[in-house]
C-alpha cells in the first residue's frame, strides 16, 4: 500500500503508522520497518525518522500469522527431524509455506498444523520461497522459537543451498557483495540497488559450457538473495523466470543443509535433506 502524507506533523513513521494503520501495534510496525518492509520514497528508513509533507510511504507489510486460525490440511509433511523442541522439515517445490493470497488453505503451515493435531503450537522461524526447495526449521515451544530467531537474526546459522545456474561462472569461488532494495519497475522483485546490506559465497562444484552446479552460502538473509545475486552477474537460476533464468521443469535452487545450536542443549546440529533427482544430473557423485 502507499500512502502520501498530507498533513503537517512532527511525528516518527513508527508513531505515524500505527495511528493510522490502526490495527498494528507500533512494535510490529518497528520491526516491519526494521526489516524493508517499509520504504519512504522508494529507500530504507528508521522507526525514529520523522515524516514530512509529500512522504511517499511504501509499505508491503506481512501481517503476523495467527496460527489459532489456520485450517488443518492433509499436507503430510517430509519430516527429516524431530524432537520435543523442533522439527525440521524437507519442503518441496512449488509448496508455498504459509497462508496468502491465493493460497489459503494448501501451505505447509496448514498441514504442520493438521500434523501437530493440537499436541504442540507451531511456529515458524524462517521461510522458503515457493518454487525453492530444502530443508526448514520449525519450532515447537515458545523457547525453541526465541532461540532460533535469534539465531537467524544473528547471522550464526549456517546454510548451504545447491543451484544450477546458466553458463560458466566467472570464477571457482567467490563472494558477491552487494546492496538489495525492492525493485521499483517490478515489486515482485529484489534488485542490486541501494539498501541493504547483502553477501552471498557461491563455489562451483561441477561445470559445463551450459550450465554450472555449485553450493551457495547466503551470508545475509535478504528475500531473494541467491536468485538476485546470481542474475546480477548474469548467472541467473535454471527456472528462475522473474529473475532471467528461462523457462525449465522447476527452480534450480535448493536448501541443501543447515547448521545450528540446539535451542535447548545448545549442541551444534548439522541437518541434510535429501538432494533431489533433478540436481543430481547436473552434479554426479558429488553431493
Amino acid at each position: 500500500m502507499k500512502i502520501k502524507v498530507e498533513e503537517h506533523t512532527d511525528e516518527r513513521i513508527d508513531r505515524y503508522l500505527a495511528r493510522k494503520l490502526g490495527h498494528y501495534s507500533r512494535s510490529f510496525i518497528q520491526k516491519a520497518i526494521r526489516s524493508g518492509q517499509i520504504l519512504v520514497n522508494g529507500r530504507l528508513t528508521t522507526p525514529r525518522y520523522k515524516i514530512v509533507v509529500g512522504d511517499i510511504i511504501d509499505a508491503e507489510i506481512i501481517p503476523p500469522i495467527d496460527v489459532s486460525r489456520i485450517i488443518p490440511a492433509e499436507i503430510k509433511p517430509d519430516i527429516i527431524y524431530e524432537d520435543e523442541h523442533l522439527l525440521a522439515i524437507n519442503k518441496p517445490s512449488g509448496l508455498v509455506v504459509h497462508p496468502a493470497p491465493g493460497h489459503y488453505n494448501d501451505t505447509l503451515l496448514n498441514g504442520l498444523v493438521k500434523y501437530a493435531n493440537g499436541n504442540f503450537p507451531v511456529f515458524l522461524v524462517h521461510r522458503l520461497d515457493k518454487d525453492t526447495s530444502g530443508i526448514m526449521l520449525v519450532a515447537k515451544s515458545e523457547i525453541a522459537k526465541h532461540s532460533l530467531s535469534r539465531q537467524f537474526q544473528n547471522r550464526t546459522i549456517e546454510k548451504v543451498y545447491l543451484a544450477v545456474v546458466a553458463g560458466k561462472m566467472p570464477a571457482g569461488s567467490g563472494i558477491i557483495d552487494a546492496s538489495l532494495n525492492r525493485s521499483r519497475k517490478n515489486r515482485l522483485k529484489i534488485a542490486v540497488a541501494p539498501g541493504r546490506n547483502a553477501q552471498t559465497r557461491f563455489v562451483v562444484k561441477q561445470e559445463t559450457d551450459k550450465y554450472s552446479f555449485l553450493e551457495v552460502y547466503p551470508l545475509t538473509g535478504r528475500t531473494h538473495q541467491i536468485r538476485a545475486h546470481l542474475s546480477f552477474i548474469k548467472r541467473p537460476i535454471l527456472g528462475d523466470q522473474i529473475y532471467g533464468g528461462g523457462p525449465y521443469k522447476r527452480l534450480m535452487l535448493h536448501a541443501y543443509r543447515i547448521t545450528f545450536q540446539h535451542p535447548i542443549t545448545g549442541k551444534t546440529m548439522t541437518l541434510a535433506g535429501p538432494v533431489p533427482p533433478e540436481f543430481k544430473k547436473f552434479a554426479k557423485n558429488l553431493v
